[in-house]
C-alpha cells in the first residue's frame, strides 16, 4: 500500500521512514536538519519533565513527525497536499501506538485557527518563502509572531532570497528580518538544498525561552537596549533576558559588531570566572558561542540602574552610590584592571542600597575608556557629574561635556582639584580615594575657584550650546527622514495595492466564467436526470453493455499478463545464455576480451538491464559467472578457503570473492579479491590474513555488489568519504590502501585522492577503476589541510583520512552506517585500531574507551578511523602548521569542541602502518609530543588562560593542570577509628597519625583544612598535632552497626562550601602536590568526582580507577600490576575518566554533594562510592582518574569490604546493570586485559 501511495507523489522530498527502499530517490537528506532538532526537543523535553506536543507546517511524507513521534511526543503535521498527508497516515498506521495525526489544509489558515498554549514546539521548515512569495514578507512576518506568541518554541528554515528560484525576489533582503521581532532567535546551522549551493538558516525561536547549549532557561522579559543611549548598532547585535534568577546575554558575531561582541564576552567570561577578592560580581552559570553568537548566563542582580532611578525621579543617596563605585574601582585597580564604561546606566543599585558596577565585559588591563574623554579619570570626573546632577549626558561623540571639578560640591572638588595638581603618572583611583577621605575633614578650608577653572566652565557653557544646536538639527534631520521613509512606504502600498486590485478583478472575471460554466453543466446534468427518470428501462441497456465491457477488459488484462510474463521468461533465458558465452570467452582469453570494447559495453548493459528489472536472477548470474557458490553448495573444503578437488588448476578454478582484511581464513588469490576482473594485478597483502585474523572470528564470507548507479550508495543510512594524501612515491603502500577502500561491503563510499602537482601520475591510474574514485586538485602534504579542502568537494554525509599503508576494514561502512543509524547520529566516530610493522606483523590492538574528553586530553584517544560530519569541516579554521600527529590531534580537539554527539565504534576497524613497535594509548611520538602540548596548551587557554599543559616523555602523554583560585575552601575529611597496623621498618603505628604526619610535612599546597572524623577516641598526641597546625577532629555519633556511608555523609555536613577530599586513613602522601591534582579537576564545574592514584606499599597498583563489571560487579582496574611498568594503554598512567573512584581517596564539590543527596545509605559499606559516582555520570557529569595525585595505601585497614551475595550487591546489580554489562570508559576488550591480577601472595 505505502508503495503504491508513494510512486503517486509528485516529489519524494523526504526520506521515507523505516522504508529505505522507497527512499533511494530522495530529492533531499533530513539527518542534518533531524540531529538539530532533537536536540531541541531532547533540551525542552528535560526542562518540561513531559513528552512534548508538536506541530510540523508543512509535514511532506512525514519524516521528522515520525522521528519525534518515535521519542514520545504527541504530534500533529499539516500539509496542503492530500497525496502527502496520504502516505504520512499510511506510515502511521504501522506504529499505532504512536501519538500521531495529520491533515490537509493551508499553512496560513492553520496559525490564524491556532489555540494558544496547545504546542511546545512548532516546525516550519523551508515552507514560509511560498507563503512570502504569494502574500508577502510582511505576512510571513506576522505569522511567525503569531507561533510564537501561541507556542513555546518554534524551529524555522528559511530560504534566501540569492536562490536561484521564482520565489527568489519575494525573500527578504537578511532572513532574520522575518523572525527579528520574536524575543530569542538563535542559529543552529546553515543546512544545504537539493535545488542549489546555497545553504539555508534553520533558527530555534521563543518568546518564553532561551534555548542554548541544550539549556533551556524561561525568561520574563527581553530587551535589546541595554539602556536608554544605547547605539542602534549594539540594539541590532545583543540581547537581553530576564529570568527569575537569571539573566541570558546574547551576542550575534554576524554583523558589523562582530568583534566588538567577542571581544566583550570573552572579557566578561574571563573576568566573572576570576573577579578580584572583594568585587561584587555575580556567579558565571555558563558560557558559549558559535561561528555566528555568543552568550553568557549568570546569575540576576537585584535592583535598578542609576539612570533609570534618575529617569523616574527616585530618591536616593548620590554621594554613597560615588563612593561604593569609586571603591569597586580601587579594587578592580589593585588586581591591575580597568572599567572602560563607567556611566550611570552601569552601576546597579538595589532596595537595600547595595551598589554594583555591572557590564563585565568592559573589564580589562586597558587603562581607556570606551567613549569621550577616553581618560579613565577624566570619564570618572563626568560620571561624578552626571551622577551628582541627575542629568546623565547620553552617549553621542558630541554629547554634553563637564571636566571642570569646580562645578562639583566637596570634598569631590578640592579632591579632583588636588589629583589635577599631580603628575599623570601618579593619577589612580586609590590615590582619588584618599584625597576624598582627607578632604572630607571639617578642619580643611574651603578652596576658592581658580582661574582655570573658570575659563574650563566657560568652554564647557560653549559646547553645551554647540550640543543644545546639534540636538535641533539631529531632531530635524530624524523627522525628515521619517518623512521620506513614510512617503517610500506609502509609493510601495499603492503599487501593492494597484498590482492587487488588478489581480482581484482578473479573479473575478476567472470566478464569472468558472460560475457560467457551473450553471450551464448544472442545467444540464439536471435535464439528463429528468430524461433518465422519464426513461428507466432505456438506462438499463446501457448498464449490462457497460459490465459487459468491463469484463472483455479484464480478460485483455490477464492476457497480457501472462504476455508480459512469457516475454519476461524469454528475456532472461536469452540474457542468461549471452552472460554465459560472455563467461566462456572470457575464460577463453580474458585479455582479449577486455580489450574488446564492444564486449565490455554489452555486458554492462546487461548487467545494468537484470540489475533493474530482475535483481535475484542478476545476483544468481554474478555469482555463476564469478564461480561463488551459494552457501547450501559450496563444499566444506571451499568454505575453508581451499580449491575442491575436481578444480582443472589453481588458475582457472572459480575463486571467491574475499569479504574482509580482518574475516580471512587463508591467503587468497588476487582475482578473488576484487569485483572488477580488471583489477586481478592488485595483488593483497598476504601478511594481513596471517595476523589481523586472530582479533576477529571467522564470518561467512559476503560477494562484493557490482556498484553502477548512484542510487546503490543511497541505500545505506550513511555514507563516508576516504581521503588518501599520496605525498610519497610508495605505490605499494598506496595500492594497498585503495584496495581496503574498494573490498568495502557497504558501497556507500567515496575515494578523494589529494596530491601535489609532480605527484599527479600516482593518482591517474586509479581514475577509471570505479567512478567513486576522485581526484581533488591543488593537494598538499598536509593531511589536514587536504581533509578540509576535500570536505566542499565530497559527496558523502562523513569524511575521515587515510593515509598511504594504512588498511582499513571491509565492513567499516557499514559499521558507520549501522552506528549512525541511531538517532541523534554522532558528529564524530572513531574506531579501534592496530598496528601493522614492516615484518608483516600486527600488533599493538588499541582498544579504546567511548568518548572521554580528559583522557583526550592526555592522549590522541580518537586517533584513526576518525569519521567527521561534512558539516562540520565546511566553515573550521585551521592556522598554518607542520604536518604531523599534532596537526591532527589539533584538528580532533577543534572537531570535538563543535560536535553535539561523539560516537565509538568497538572494534578494530583500522590498521595503522608503523615503523616500529609502539605501545597501545594512542601516546604521542618523542618529535611530536611539544608541539602536541603547544596545541593543547592553546586550546584550553580559551577556556581559562592560567592553565598550564605538561608534557611527561615516559610515557608520550600530557597532563592538564588547572588553576585554583587563591580563595578556594579545601577540606581534607579523614575517617578513621584509630587502628594501629605493624609496618615493616616502623613498628607499630597509629594510621591516623601516620597519615596526617605525611600530610603535614610533604603537602605542598597551602590553606587547607582537616578535620579527623573518629569514633570517639583520639590519641593525645594527634590531638595535639592538629591543634597545633590549626586543625580539628570530630567524633561520628554511631548508632548501631557501622555504615561507612552515613559516616561519609556526617563527614561532609561539616563542610560549609568549598572542596572536600574525602579520605581513609590508611594512607600515606607520595606525591607533594597530590592534593593539587585533585582540586584543580574537583573545581571544574563539569566534573563531579575525581580519584587518585593508591599503592601498596611494595609498589604495586591497589587503586587506578574503578570499573563496573568486574567482579561480577564492580572491581580495581590493574590491581596488583608493578606502578613502574607502563600498563595497558597506560590507563594508570594518565588523566582519564572512569564511571567510579574508590571512597578512599575521593574529591568533590560540596554543593555538588549536596545536589546529589550524598552517599545513599542503603549501601552501608560495599558500592556507596560507586553508586555515588555513576548518580553523578548520570545527571551529565564526569568522574576523572588523575594517577598525579598518588599516596599509599595499607589496604583495607580502615574497612573490610567483601564482595559477596548480600543486599546491597543484588541492588547494585539491580540499579546499574546496563553499566555492569557493558562499562563505557572500558568496554568488553578493556575489563579483560585491566581485571584484577592475582598477587604473587595470593597465589
Amino acid at each position: 500500500m505505502i508503495r503504491n501511495l508513494v510512486a503517486q507523489l509528485p516529489e519524494i522530498y523526504q526520506p521515507i521512514f523505516d522504508h529505505p527502499e522507497l527512499s533511494t530517490q530522495t530529492s533531499r537528506p533530513c539527518e542534518d536538519r533531524l540531529q538539530k532538532i532533537a536536540v531541541v526537543y531532547k533540551s525542552l523535553e528535560d526542562h518540561l519533565g513531559r513528552p512534548l506536543s508538536v506541530l510540523d507546517l508543512g509535514c511532506s511524507q512525514g519524516f521528522f513527525c515520525l522521528n519525534l513521534a518515535q521519542l514520545g511526543a504527541t504530534v500533529h503535521g499539516v500539509d496542503f497536499l492530500d497525496k502527502n498527508i496520504a502516505v504520512c497516515e499510511a506510515l502511521a498506521a504501522e506504529h499505532p501506538s504512536w501519538k500521531l495525526s495529520f491533515q490537509v489544509g493551508r499553512v496560513e489558515d492553520f496559525i490564524e485557527q491556532l489555540t494558544p498554549g496547545r504546542y511546545d514546539l512548532v516546525l516550519g521548515l523551508s515552507v514560509f518563502h511560498h507563503v512570502a512569495y504569494a502574500s508577502g514578507a510582511d505576512s510571513v512576518k506576522r505569522l511567525l509572531k503569531r507561533l510564537a506568541e501561541a507556542t513555546g518554541a518554534q524551529i524555522f528554515e528559511l530560504a534566501l532570497r540569492e536562490e536561484p528560484l521564482y520565489w527568489g525576489p519575494a525573500q527578504p533582503e537578511d532572513p532574520f528580518e522575518l523572525v527579528n521581532q520574536i524575543g530569542f532567535v538563535h542559529l543552529l546551522g546553515k543546512i544545504p538544498t537539493h535545488l542549489s549551493h546555497i545553504s539555508r538558516p534553520l533558527y530555534v525561536t521563543s518568546d518564553r525561552y532561551s534555548i542554548v547549549d541544550e539549556t533551556v532557561i524561561p525568561f520574563s522579559h527581553w530587551t535589546s537596549h541595554a539602556h536608554a543611549f544605547a547605539a542602534p548598532s549594539s540594539q541590532a547585535s545583543r540581547r537581553y533576558y530576564f529570568a527569575e534568577h537569571q539573566l541570558v546575554k546574547y551576542y550575534r558575531l554576524d554583523q558589523e559588531q562582530r568583534v566588538l561582541n567577542q571581544t566583550e564576552q570573552a572579557q566578561e567570561v574571563h573576568f566573572l570566572k576570576s573577579a578580584p577578592p572583594g568585587f561584587k560580581a555575580p556567579r558565571l552559570l555558563a558560557s558559549g558561542g558559535t561561528a555566528t553568537a555568543a552568550w553568557t548566563v549568570m546569575d540576576r542582580l537585584p535592583g535598578r540602574t542609576l539612570l533609570e532611578l534618575e529617569q523616574h525621579k527616585l530618591d536616593f543617596d548620590r554621594h554613597a552610590a560615588l563612593k561604593a563605585v569609586l571603591d569597586q574601582l580601587v579594587i578592580l585597580e589593585s588586581a591591575g584592571l580597568y572599567h572602560a564604561d563607567v556611566r550611570t546606566w552601569n552601576v546597579l543599585r538595589s532596595d537595600d542600597g547595595t551598589v554594583r558596577l555591572i557590564d563585565y565585559g568592559s573589564i580589562s588591563p586597558t587603562p581607556q575608556d570606551c567613549g569621550r574623554p577616553s581618560d579613565i579619570f577624566l570619564a570618572f570626573l563626568q560620571f561624578a557629574q552626571d551622577l551628582l546632577s541627575g542629568k546623565t549626558a547620553g552617549a553621542k561623540p558630541a554629547q554634553r561635556v563637564f571636566l571642570s571639578p569646580a562645578r562639583l560640591e566637596e570634598p569631590l572638588k578640592t579632591a579632583f582639584q588636588s589629583l589635577w595638581e599631580l603628575p599623570r603618572q601618579d593619577w589612580s583611583f586609590r590615590g582619588l580615594r584618599a584625597l576624598m577621605d582627607s578632604t572630607a575633614e571639617p578642619s580643611l578650608p574651603h578652596q576658592p575657584i581658580k582661574g582655570a577653572d573658570v575659563w574650563a566652565m566657560a568652554i564647557e557653557d560653549v559646547l553645551t550650546h554647540l550640543q543644545h544646536f546639534a540636538d535641533i538639527v539631529d531632531a530635524h534631520e530624524h523627522r525628515l527622514r521619517d518623512s521620506s521613509n513614510r512617503l517610500f512606504r506609502a509609493e510601495n502600498l499603492l503599487e501593492h495595492s494597484e498590482a492587487r486590485l488588478l489581480q482581484a478583478e482578473n479573479r473575478i472575471d476567472n470566478l464569472q466564467r468558472q460560475l457560467d460554466d457551473v450553471r450551464q453543466r448544472a442545467e444540464a446534468a439536471t435535464s439528463h436526470i429528468e430524461q433518465n427518470i422519464a426513461r428507466p428501462h432505456a438506462a438499463l441497456p446501457l448498464a449490462n453493455e457497460g459490465t459487459a465491457s468491463l469484463e472483455r477488459r479484464l480478460k485483455n488484462i490477464e492476457v497480457e499478463v501472462q504476455t508480459n510474463a512469457a516475454w519476461r521468461d524469454q528475456v532472461s533465458a536469452t540474457f542468461s545464455n549471452a552472460v554465459e558465452r560472455l563467461g566462456r570467452l572470457e575464460a577463453f582469453s580474458p585479455r582479449r576480451l577486455v580489450t574488446n570494447r564492444f564486449a565490455l559495453a554489452l555486458r554492462r548493459r546487461v548487467g545494468s538491464l537484470l540489475s533493474r528489472y530482475a535483481p535475484g536472477l542478476h545476483q544468481q548470474l554474478v555469482t555463476r559467472l564469478r564461480g561463488v557458490p551459494t552457501v547450501a553448495d559450496a563444499p566444506a573444503s571451499e568454505t575453508a578457503g581451499t580449491a575442491p578437488q575436481n578444480s582443472v588448476s589453481p588458475a582457472s578454478a572459480a575463486p571467491e570473492v574475499a569479504r574482509g582484511a580482518f574475516r580471512r581464513t587463508a591467503v587468497p588469490r588476487a582475482s578473488e579479491l576484487l569485483a572488477d576482473p580488471r583489477l586481478a594485478h592488485l595483488a593483497r597483502p598476504r601478511d594481513l590474513d596471517r595476523f589481523v585474523r586472530p582479533l576477529h572470528e571467522v564470518q561467512q564470507n559476503e560477494a562484493l555488489e557490482p556498484v553502477t548507479a548512484l542510487s546503490q550508495t543511497r541505500r545505506s543510512a550513511s555514507s563516508v568519504a576516504f581521503v588518501i594524501t599520496v605525498s610519497n612515491d610508495d605505490t605499494a603502500a598506496l595500492e594497498r590502501s585503495i584496495q581496503s577502500v574498494l573490498r568495502q561491503t557497504d558501497p556507500a563510499w567515496e575515494l578523494l585522492l589529494c596530491a601535489p602537482d609532480d605527484r599527479q601520475s600516482l593518482v591517474e591510474g586509479w581514475l577509471d577503476i570505479d567512478w567513486r574514485i576522485r581526484r581533488i586538485t591543488g593537494g598538499t602534504p598536509d593531511e589536514v589541510l587536504n581533509l578540509i579542502v576535500a570536505s566542499w568537494q565530497s559527496t558523502t554525509e562523513y569524511i575521515g583520512l587515510l593515509s598511504p599503508g594504512d588498511v582499513v576494514d571491509d565492513d567499516l561502512v557499514k559499521h558507520i552506517s549501522k552506528r549512525c543509524s541511531a538517532l541523534p547520529p554522532c558528529d564524530l566516530l572513531y574506531t579501534d585500531e592496530a598496528s601493522l610493522l614492516p615484518d608483516g606483523s600486527i600488533s599493538s590492538a588499541f582498544y579504546k574507551p567511548d568518548w572521554s574528553p580528559e583522557h583526550h586530553h592526555s592522549v590522541n584517544l580518537m586517533g584513526r578511523f576518525l569519521a567527521v560530519r561534512k558539516s562540520l569541516l565546511l566553515n573550521l579554521g585551521m592556522d598554518a602548521g607542520d604536518p604531523g600527529a599534532a596537526r591532527e590531534y589539533a584538528l580532533s580537539l577543534k572537531l570535538a569542541a563543535r560536535a553535539r554527539s561523539i560516537g565509538h565504534i568497538d572494534e578494530v576497524l583500522y590498521v595503522r602502518r608503523r615503523e616500529a613497535e609502539w605501545p597501545a594509548g594512542g601516546f604521542f611520538e618523542a618529535k611530536d609530543l611539544e608541539a602536541a602540548r603547544q596545541v593543547l596548551q592553546a586550546h584550553l587557554s580559551g577556556q581559562d588562560p592560567a592553565v598550564e599543559v605538561v608534557a611527561h616523555h615516559s610515557p608520550g602523554s600530557l597532563e592538564v593542570r588547572w588553576p585554583i583560585p587563591k580563595d578556594t575552601e579545601v577540606t581534607l575529611l579523614i575517617l578513621t577509628n584509630m587502628q594501629e597496623r605493624q609496618v615493616a621498618g616502623r613498628g607499630n603505628i597509629v594510621l591516623a597519625t601516620n597519615f596526617v604526619k605525611s600530610i603535614l610535612e610533604k603537602s605542598t599546597f597551602k590553606g587547607y583544612k582537616i578535620i579527623v572524623v573518629d569514633d570517639g577516641h583520639v590519641p593525645d598526641d594527634l590531638q595535639k598535632l592538629l591543634a597545633d597546625h590549626g586543625h580539628r577532629s570530630v567524633s561520628y555519633p554511631r548508632n548501631g552497626e557501622f555504615s561507612f556511608a552515613n559516616k561519609s555523609n556526617f563527614a561532609t555536613s561539616l563542610v560549609s562550601s568549598g572542596v572536600v577530599l574525602l579520605l581513609n586513613d590508611d594512607l600515606e602522601v607520595i606525591a607533594p602536590d597530590w592534593i593539587e591534582a585533585l582540586v584543580g579537576h574537583a573545581l571544574r564545574p563539569e566534573i563531579a568526582v575525581v580519584g587518585g592514584k593508591l599503592l601498596f606499599p611494595d609498589h604495586r597498583i591497589q587503586h587506578a580507577g574503578i570499573s563496573t563489571g568486574l567482579n561480577g560487579s564492580a572491581g580495581h582496574v590493574f590491581m596488583n600490576s608493578a606502578s613502574d611498568q607502563l600498563e595497558y594503554g597506560g590507563y594508570a598512567s594518565v588523566i582519564r575518566n572512569y564511571g567510579a573512584v574508590t571512597g578512599a581517596v575521593m574529591a568533590y564539590r560540596k554543593e555538588l554533594f549536596d545536589q546529589m543527596g550524598g552517599f545513599d545509605e542503603f549501601f552501608r559499606v560495599d558500592y556507596n562510592d560507586i553508586d555515588f559516582c555513576l548518580r553523578c555520570i548520570q545527571a551529565g557529569y564526569r568522574v576523572v582518574f588523575t594517577p598525579h595525585a598518588q599516596l599509599f595505601h595499607f589496604h583495607n585497614s580502615s574497612f573490610k569490604r567483601k564482595h559477596d551475595r548480600s543486599a546491597e550487591r543484588k541492588e547494585f546489580l539491580a540499579r546499574w546493570h546496563d553499566v555492569v554489562e557493558r562499562d563505557p570508559y572500558c568496554g568488553t576488550q578493556l575489563r579483560v586485559i585491566s581485571a584484577e591480577q592475582k598477587s604473587e601472595q595470593a597465589a
